[in-house]
């Protein structure tokens, strides 16, 4: 008995112990809560993590995947400015841009992978010197002005350009495919950044911006966008310390090298430029005809004298920089030995060139004429064509080329040459010929729709090649492979570009030969040809066709049945009229009755007239026009409406 109270005294004991240790719990989570701790929210399963976790989890994971990219600092802090632009709501608000949060960005950063990611990097830092190199100029252009307002202006044109960089880069984004967002990037980023930078810089120039102290004016501002180019390479070279061995030669800043540039003035610069400018083309061409090049020992040989020239140019470079700078040469011996320098590649150059297409090898089987051929399809096959759409047909590259002309032999290439060729005679003879024809044309838009027609037939050939090196599928759509070689030889050989050059001339002659005709005809004549073209709703060039494929006695002839067709139909309106004016209640249903029969010809009338010019063939053409009888209802009707009138002779109107 003493053993059960206990027992029950103990069950008590613990009870009151479990109710205090849940009160101290609670009072702690109250305080927690009352003195900043975190709450925690209550789930349908267990108990959520806090509001922010999430935010820290994706700057987490993103840095995380970032590392798993091993991305160096440079490339961590381009992503982040990145970042910070496409997860502005402010950036492209007007533009209803996409705005990305942070998990999209980094689920898009994930989707692409670490090598689309870096080459996005790579053209993003490029674009982003592009940039800074047109900010820095710019800030120097504002700080040597004097006139407050031009001042002002231009500091204007800065912040927006600052603005605009910004926004061009969220455009890009502006697409939910990865892909898309990857080729906007790789593409055009860099494109458009340079187009936009080159349109800065010609705006300064236009308006004659002082970068330097004193009165000279910046010579680069003066320079094209192709000679600013060339002036900035030749700095890279002069200036960077890894050309040459430190020793021999000293690196100087890219300041000395503006001074030297300002000093030397405008025209030098242009002539030292247009030197380095040939140099430059020389190298690229002998690096094309080291393409040719079949046997692969005599190639590598060819591309090490290539690049040993280049090195032997910058070196040399550098040496009369460095002489002009140190004073030892006065600038105009720097002017005139930077020339002889250049000349001298150039010669050199020039004689590599020769011999490596001297070499017996696939191109040294053609003679220079057909080599010149050669070149002209090679310009045609690899090189966009600003007037037929980049859509219909596939660019070549050099190499995929030189495959195609290898596998199609030299039998093949040589009767390609031929064929080219011929067209090229045929192709300017022609279109001198019918250029002159056209100009004997009085018809402004006849001669103006002809002139484009003869210049598109002049391309047509062009155009054809460059189908011919395309390769489609069943569906016409186009691939990426390269076609078939004998695909390439009858789609050239065979091309119907005479047939275009003709069917030109032959338009020509007929528009002449109605020309003819028409001076010969009254202008009664040429009323009843308007009407018919009204009516048939004809082109002014489409009728000459028509009427111009005919002899002078045709064309008369359908001028004299339509004319008294017309001339039928007018004192059928006149009768009618007449009817109507003598306001007889009793013949009203008959007078109606007319009223109908007469719309009804005239309707039927011009769709006959319509239906004539639906013959492709002139003298069907010809046959139709002539069947018209509609002369004879014009009459009866007008015999009708007379006697509802009651007069003896036929009511007729001037025409």
């Amino acid at each position: 008995m003493i053993r059960v109270k206990h027992r029950s005294l103990l069950i008590i004991l613990v009870s009151l112990l479990l109710v205090i240790i849940l009160l101290v719990i609670s009072c702690d989570l109250n305080s927690m809560s009352k003195f900043g701790g975190t709450p925690r929210v209550k789930k349908a399963h267990g108990i959520a993590r806090p509001r922010n976790h999430m935010k820290k989890d994706v700057k987490f994971k993103l840095k995380e995947l970032l590392s798993k990219f091993g991305l160096l600092n440079k490339q961590l802090q381009a992503i982040d400015k990145i970042k910070r632009i496409v997860t502005d709501p402010n950036i492209g608000d007007t533009e209803s841009y996409k705005t990305y949060s942070e998990l999209q960005f980094y689920n898009l950063l994930e989707t692409l992978g670490d090598v689309k990611v870096k080459e996005i990097i790579k053209n993003y830092l490029q674009a982003c010197k592009i940039q800074f190199d047109a900010q820095r100029t710019f800030k120097k252009a504002i700080k040597n002005i004097a006139d407050s307002d031009l001042k002002k202006q231009l500091q204007t044109k800065l912040n927006n350009y600052n603005s605009s960089y910004a926004l061009q880069l969220k455009s890009l984004f502006n697409y939910d495919n990865d892909d898309v967002i990857y080729g906007n990037v790789i593409n055009d980023y860099i494109i458009r950044t340079t187009t936009q930078v080159t349109e800065q810089m010609d705006e300064l120039a236009s308006l004659g911006v002082v970068l330097d102290i004193g009165d000279a004016k910046s010579i680069y501002l003066q320079l094209d966008s192709g000679e600013r180019n060339i002036i900035d390479h030749i700095k890279e070279i002069v200036t960077n310390p890894n050309i040459g061995d430190p020793k021999d030669y000293e690196t100087y800043t890219k300041q000395e090298f503006d001074d030297l540039v300002i000093r030397l003035g405008l025209l030098d610069i242009k002539e030292i430029i247009k030197n380095h400018l040939e140099v430059d083309v020389l190298q690229k061409d002998f690096d094309k005809s080291i393409g040719f090049v079949l046997n692969s020992n005599l190639k590598v040989e060819l591309y090490r004298r290539l690049n040993n020239y280049k090195i032997d140019y910058m070196l040399g470079m550098k040496k009369l920089f460095n002489e002009v700078v140190s004073g030892k040469i006065s600038y105009d011996d720097y002017v005139t030995q930077t020339i002889a320098q250049a000349h001298n590649y150039s010669t050199i150059l020039k004689t590599e060139i020769t011999d490596t297409t001297d070499n017996k090898d696939f191109y040294s089987l053609f003679d220079s004429e057909e080599q010149n051929i050669i070149e002209e399809i090679r310009n045609i096959v690899t090189k966009r064509s600003f007037v037929v759409p980049s859509s219909d047909y596939k660019l070549r590259t050099e190499e995929e080329f030189n495959d195609l002309l290898f596998a199609l032999g030299v039998v093949r290439v040589k009767e390609i040459i031929r064929v080219y060729s011929k067209y090229k005679v045929f192709k300017e003879s022609k279109y001198v010929e019918i250029g002159k024809s056209i100009k004997g044309i009085t018809d402004f838009n006849s001669k103006l729709i002809l002139q484009i027609k003869l210049a598109n037939a002049r391309g047509s050939y062009e155009f054809q090649i460059k189908k011919a090196f395309t390769k489609f599928d069943d569906n016409d759509n186009i691939l990426d492979d390269l076609p078939d070689p004998d695909y390439v030889y009858d789609n050239v050989i065979h091309a119907v570009y005479t047939v275009i050059f003709n069917s030109i001339k032959d338009e020509v002659a007929k528009i002449v030969n109605y020309e003819k005709i028409k001076s010969k005809f009254l202008k009664v004549y040429m009323q009843t040809l308007a009407y018919i073209q009204e009516h048939a709703e004809q082109s002014d060039f489409n009728m000459q066709l028509m009427l111009g494929s005919l002899d002078n006695n045709k064309v008369k002839g359908i001028v004299e049945i339509h004319f008294r067709i017309i001339k039928a139909k007018e004192a059928a309106t006149a009768a009618l009229n007449a009817a109507v004016a003598l306001n007889n209640v009793n013949d009203v249903r008959e007078k109606a009755g007319l009223q109908s029969r007469f719309d009804e010809c005239v309707a039927a009338y011009h769709k006959h007239l319509k239906l004539c010019f639906l013959h492709g063939d002139p003298y069907a053409f010809y046959d139709e026009i002539m069947s018209c009888t509609y002369d004879k209802d014009f009459a009866w009707i007008e015999n009708k409406a007379l006697s509802l009138v009651g007069a003896k002779q036929p009511v007729r109107s001037r025409y």
